[in-house]
């Protein structure tokens, strides 16, 4: 199964610019082209450890993957969390802005074990000013359910430089077992939107359900095999300055090359990220409220 509990992009990954983000240059994956501003990417670490990416959605709220912050037994990991925000390079962030996390916003039928309803919003304990010195920016959210298929968009990561692969004797399914480490440098690559008969094909008995979908990395190097691999879950899937997927999880062993990974459908959630912001707490939604570092 997609058992990938911190997403981090490969450092096969290639990247490219695309067009469409001019002046939003990066997002990152290893393995290819660095980049040298990030308006609206951050860094979640749990304690020194960066263990996830999300989105700057307003000044002082982050979109980003339910299942950075909740256990397997369904429970929030009691621990503080902050972000890292306008770095390239999380070896050398005194350029960059560094918030701890205030509460953490998900679904109460958020799914563990199937990363169903798969998102979390972060409030900052301060805002990011975004508009002043600092050259941040916002992503949009999606207005429409549009469905994107073959149509590409830009997914990003912090990227493993390596990763250590075993093939079950009986399945032949590959599992990564540990492997690093990242150069902690922002990258970036395209990803074409599937099907979700081609995605359900590839990544089965596994099934989509619709506020889910796939997709995978345009590769641009034979050599260099386009991926999404351990360490960054939450990263956004970005169309026009338009989040419209979380990275979520990614195929065993981080091979991209015959299977694809999974997004959670932001549009899907778009009340809760309303409510989330306005700290609307209902039957649908738990809250953290992050300890003090």
């Amino acid at each position: 199964m997609f058992d990938k509990r911190f997403i981090f992009i490969f450092s096969s990954l290639f990247f490219l610019a695309n067009k469409a983000f001019a002046t939003l240059e990066p997002e990152f994956l290893s393995g290819g082209e660095l980049v040298t501003t990030n308006p609206y990417l951050v860094s979640i670490k749990l304690s020194a450890s960066p263990v996830c990416s999300g989105a700057i959605i307003d000044d002082q709220f982050i979109l980003t993957a339910a299942h950075c912050f909740i256990n397997r037994n369904g429970r929030f990991i009691n621990s503080p969390f902050k972000i890292v925000a306008a770095c390239v390079d999380l070896n050398d962030t005194k350029d960059g802005i560094e918030i701890d996390v205030e509460k953490i916003y998900a679904l109460k039928a958020f799914a563990a074990n199937s990363y169903v309803n798969d998102i979390a919003v972060l409030k900052l304990k301060s805002g990011l000013s975004l508009g002043s010195d600092f050259p941040l920016t916002k992503v949009d959210l999606p207005t429409s359910d549009e469905s994107y298929v073959d149509q590409t968009a830009v997914i990003g990561g912090f990227g493993w430089n390596d990763i250590k692969v075993v093939v079950h004797p009986l399945t032949n399914r590959k599992y990564s077992f540990g492997g690093g480490p990242s150069d902690n440098k922002l990258r970036f690559a395209k990803a074409r939107l599937l099907p979700k008969s081609e995605c359900e094909q590839i990544t089965r008995p596994y099934k989509l359900v619709d506020s889910q979908f796939c997709a995978k990395i345009i590769e641009r190097n034979a050599t260099l095999p386009g991926r999404t691999c351990l360490g960054d879950s939450g990263g956004p899937l970005v169309m026009l300055n338009t989040v419209i997927g979380i990275l979520s999880t990614g195929p065993g062993g981080c091979d991209e090359h015959n299977e694809a990974s999974k997004y959670t459908k932001v549009f899907s959630f778009s009340k809760f990220i309303e409510n989330a912001k306005n700290d609307i707490i209902n039957d649908e939604i738990r809250v953290q409220t992050c300890p003090n570092r």
